[in-house]
C-alpha cells in the first residue's frame, strides 16, 4: 500500500474506469431507443403526474395514430436535446432539458426570422389559399318591440295583436330610439349595433336571426315582423344590414403577414427538426 507504484496504477485505473463510465459509443449516441418504458417515463413527465398505472393505461388506450404522434414527439425531443448537450446546454433534470430543446428552437427560429423576405407575389397567393380564413362575416343593427307568448292568447291571436302593433309603429313613424316605449322588457337587449348572425341567434335563436340577415333589401323607415323568438314575437326595426363578403388584400394585409410568418416560421422550425432527427438512429418499438 506504500508503494508509489502501486499508487500510480490505481489512479490509472480510476480514471480509466471514469472515462469507460461517461464515455459512450459513436453508435449509441447516435441512436434513439424508443421502447414502452421510455414512453410511459415521458407520458409521465409531460402530464406532471407521477403515476406508473395511470401512465400504462393511458399509452395502452392510445390508438395507434396517437401512439406514433408520442413516439414522435420523444424522438424530435430526445433529438434537440442531445443537439443542445453537444452545444453544451447541458443540465441534469427534465426542467432543464426541456428548456434546452426551447434553446435551440430559439436559435433555429432567430436564423430562420433573419431569412425571412416576404415577397408580394407570395403574400397574395398565401391570401388566396387561405382566403375562407378571412371572410368578414354579415352583420346587422337593429332594436326590436318584444311581445312575450300569452297564456291568454293562442297563436292566431297572437300574431293578431302583433300584427296590429306594428301597424301602429308604422303609422306614427316609430324611431329606432322611440322603440324603448313600446313592449315589453326582453331578457337580452334593446338593441342591437353590428352583431353577427351567430350573436344574433344566441339570444334569439337561429331561424330569428335566418329570417333578420336574409334580407336582400332593408328599408330602414319600416318595422319588419312579427318575428317569432323561442321567448315570443317580436317587431324589428333594421338600421344597417351589411352582408358578409371576402376582403380585398390590402383590408386585412396586416393580419396575412403575420398568419404568412407564424406557418412560414413554424415549417422552417419543422424542416430544422427534422434534419436533426435525421442524424439518429431510430429503433421504434
Amino acid at each position: 500500500m506504500k508503494d508509489p507504484l502501486a499508487h500510480f496504477l490505481l489512479a490509472g485505473l480510476l480514471l480509466f474506469a471514469t472515462l469507460s463510465w461517461f464515455s459512450e459509443d459513436d453508435e449509441d449516441l447516435q441512436t434513439i431507443v424508443v421502447d414502452r418504458a421510455t414512453l410511459l417515463s415521458f407520458i409521465q413527465y409531460r402530464t406532471k403526474m407521477f403515476k406508473p398505472e395511470a401512465a400504462a393505461q393511458t399509452l395502452d388506450a392510445m390508438t395507434e395514430e396517437a401512439r406514433q404522434r408520442l413516439i414522435q414527439d420523444y424522438i424530435e425531443e430526445e433529438a434537440l436535446y442531445r443537439e443542445s448537450k453537444a452545444l453544451g446546454l447541458d443540465g441534469d433534470d427534465y426542467v432543464i432539458r426541456r428548456r434546452m430543446v426551447q434553446k435551440l428552437e430559439f436559435i433555429n427560429q432567430g436564423f430562420a426570422e433573419q431569412s425571412l423576405a416576404i415577397a408580394e407575389d407570395d403574400l397574395q397567393k398565401f391570401f388566396q389559399e387561405n382566403l375562407t380564413d378571412y371572410y368578414i362575416d354579415p352583420w346587422i343593427t337593429f332594436t326590436h318591440v318584444y311581445l312575450p307568448f300569452s297564456d291568454a292568447l293562442d297563436d292566431a291571436e297572437e300574431q293578431k295583436r302583433a300584427v296590429a302593433l306594428q301597424k301602429t309603429l308604422n303609422e306614427q313613424e316609430v324611431s329606432f330610439t322611440d322603440s324603448v316605449k313600446y313592449g315589453h322588457r326582453f331578457p337580452f337587449h334593446l338593441n342591437y349595433v353590428e352583431r353577427t348572425a351567430d350573436f344574433v341567434a344566441s339570444h334569439f335563436g337561429n331561424e330569428f336571426a335566418k329570417r333578420l340577415f336574409s334580407q336582400e333589401q332593408v328599408d330602414t323607415t319600416q318595422w319588419l315582423g312579427p318575428v317569432q323568438s323561442q321567448y315570443g314575437l317580436h317587431l324589428v326595426k333594421i338600421k344597417q344590414l351589411i352582408q358578409g363578403r371576402n376582403p380585398e388584400l390590402g383590408e386585412v394585409e396586416a393580419m396575412v403577414r403575420q398568419d404568412y410568418r407564424t406557418q412560414w416560421l413554424r415549417g422552417k422550425q419543422q424542416e430544422a427538426v427534422d434534419a436533426i432527427v435525421d442524424q439518429y438512429t431510430i429503433v421504434r418499438p
